[in-house]
Formats: C-alpha cells, sequence, structure tokens
C-alpha cells in the first residue's frame, strides 16, 4: 500500500481491463470507467479518486472494440 493521503490514483490496465489502485487494490467495471460509474472516492481507502486522461481514452477505446 502506497503513502497517498489526498487521492488515490487509479491506472487503467488494458491487459486485464480493470483498473489498478494507488491503495494496491485491482478493481474492474461492467461497462464504463470509475467517474462513469459514480465513483468520486476509493471504495477501499476512501480518499478522492483520480483517474488520467490517458488511462480513461485506453478504457473507453478497449469497451468500444469490445475487448
Amino acid at each position: 500500500m502506497s503513502a497517498h493521503t489526498d487521492a488515490c490514483r487509479w491506472v487503467y490496465d488494458a491487459d486485464s481491463d480493470s483498473w489498478d489502485t494507488d491503495c494496491g487494490q485491482k478493481h474492474c467495471f461492467i461497462a464504463d470507467g470509475p467517474h462513469e460509474n459514480g465513483y468520486r472516492f476509493c471504495p477501499y481507502c476512501g480518499t478522492q479518486l483520480k483517474v488520467r486522461r490517458a488511462d480513461a481514452e485506453a478504457a473507453h477505446l478497449t469497451l468500444k472494440e469490445g475487448k
């Protein structure tokens, strides 16, 4: 678990079509990504959830291609 305090960064993992969290968890969605599913805070550590634009775009492209 990292020593983050102000936000939990979620990074998209295209190989597993899931999200890796700064707090050491892996989360997947049936459709779309964290913000589209109403996630504003990490359900694991409770800090504000942050997603890089590149990760959000990668997830969206994967979903559009049906992978």
